[in-house]
């Protein structure tokens, strides 16, 4: 004789039905939502010279090469300063010297997208 299974009451199918979803919708939102909190960035290490090499003081900014935004900057203590958490990707870089003296050409530059890069920029 062939015993059927007892049939699972509507309310804890409906349980197990909504838990099942509340999972699979919580999966989907780690697939496309981790890409965006996962990006890497860089550490840049900068460091102004002077035409002799000697440290020079200023503030130096990084602004996406194509935007008027710069997304990062630091002054300069001794002649070196880093500018943390910066994406990778094109940059322009503008130096103004502490001195009030006649800033360098602002350059481009390329960041790489995750570990330190070290940037030299000279007064002149």
């Amino acid at each position: 004789m062939r015993r059927t299974p007892p049939a699972i009451p509507r309310n804890r199918l409906f349980r197990n039905l909504m838990r099942t979803s509340v999972v699979a919708s919580l999966a989907a939102f780690a697939v496309v939502a981790m890409p965006s909190f996962g990006q890497a960035q860089s550490s840049v290490s900068v460091q102004v010279r002077a035409p002799d090499g000697s440290a020079a003081e200023g503030r130096v900014t990084l602004t996406p090469d194509g935007a008027e935004t710069p997304t990062g900057s630091c002054q300069t203590h001794a002649g070196s300063c880093t500018i943390q958490g910066v994406a990778g990707g094109r940059y322009v870089v503008r130096l103004e010297p502490a001195d009030g003296s006649q800033p360098p050409e602002p350059r481009v530059v390329v960041i790489p997208p995750s570990g330190t890069a070290t940037l030299r920029v000279s007064t002149h």
